[in-house]
């Protein structure tokens, strides 16, 4: 057998791994698209809570700088609303809020490397994490 031979089994082996790793990657991108602005595949704690923080905005529709129950629209049950609530108004500022996204992303990132790659985005821990920050 020649050495062409031999390379050409592997190499459409190589060929058909390296499509595989570019579709996962793809389909993980999507995921990660809004709340990853340098497409890194790996979301930091700041980019979170940027991303966070355009949902607050978005969610507080009575410009009143907090989130009532009904502005966070099921993201956060009414127990974790208390438990995030430190003052016991009933609602979340935007300190309270970035704390709570804080919380979520380290539970998110059991290997604490200070990022969350797409495989622990993927996790239902990060998927709680993105019910923060993904409109």
């Amino acid at each position: 057998m020649t050495k062409l031979a031999k390379f050409i089994p592997i190499a459409g082996a190589a060929l058909i791994m390296s499509t595989a790793v570019y579709a996962a990657d793809a389909e993980i991108s999507d995921t990660m698209k809004v709340v990853d602005p340098d497409m890194d595949n790996a979301l930091t704690l700041e980019e979170a809570q940027a991303a966070g923080a355009k949902v607050f905005k978005k969610l507080n529709t009575d410009d009143d700088n907090t989130l009532e129950a009904d502005e966070l629209k099921g993201r956060v049950s009414e127990r974790q609303l208390k438990k995030a609530d430190p003052d016991d108004d009933g609602s979340l500022d935007m300190a309270e809020y970035e704390a709570l996204i804080k919380k979520r992303f380290e539970a998110a990132n059991p290997d604490g490397d200070d990022t969350i790659e797409s495989d622990e985005l993927e996790t239902k821990k990060g998927k709680k994490l993105l019910e923060l920050i993904q409109e």
